[in-house]
């Protein structure tokens, strides 16, 4: 697996174009007008090995972050600028919604939320807006009786 990232002129003719190995490359603005992309680097279809790298404009590779190691997914991992240069990554592991603040030199705080519920496959997404990180995520539990119950969840987290 590779996935590339290209820059373009205003007629949308690639200027540059760079490849990586690995898959599910996301996107997201960094400090110092760099970018900062969340992607997979396991060459399996099951296990998933997440990385956190950075490019400049000039798409030179800045660093690279390992951020999670999945045995059994095929999930996105998506990524947001955060204060003090620091990214959250927000991902799925053991069906949980699990986060991480990330900072440049690979420290990281990690939690999963959703004590009693699990995540819907895939379904999640997550937006930045002033000092706080909004995560949208279907979620659902069973009862006692193994009756599942569904429903949408806004988790908002503050950012300090």
């Amino acid at each position: 697996f590779e996935w590339w990232i290209s820059k373009h002129d205003a007629q949308g003719n690639v200027q540059k174009e760079t490849k990586f190995p690995g898959k599910s490359g996301i996107l997201c603005s960094g400090p110092n007008d760099s970018y900062v992309m969340t992607y997979d680097r396991e060459n399996s279809t099951m296990k998933q090995d997440i990385h956190l790298k950075a490019v400049n404009t000039d798409l030179t590779e800045l660093w690279d972050l390992p951020v999670a190691t999945v045995e059994v997914g095929i999930n996105p991992f998506r990524v947001v600028p955060a204060p003090a240069e620091t990214f959250i990554v927000v991902g799925v592991k053991a069906l949980k919604v699990w986060v991480a603040r990330i900072d440049q030199q690979g420290n990281k705080t990690e939690m999963s939320l959703g004590e009693n519920e699990k995540l819907l496959h895939n379904c999640f997404d997550l937006i930045s807006v002033d000092d706080a990180i909004y995560i949208l995520a279907s979620m659902y539990s069973e009862d006692l009786q193994k009756r599942v119950n569904y429903k949408l969840t806004l988790i908002k987290l503050r950012l300090k």
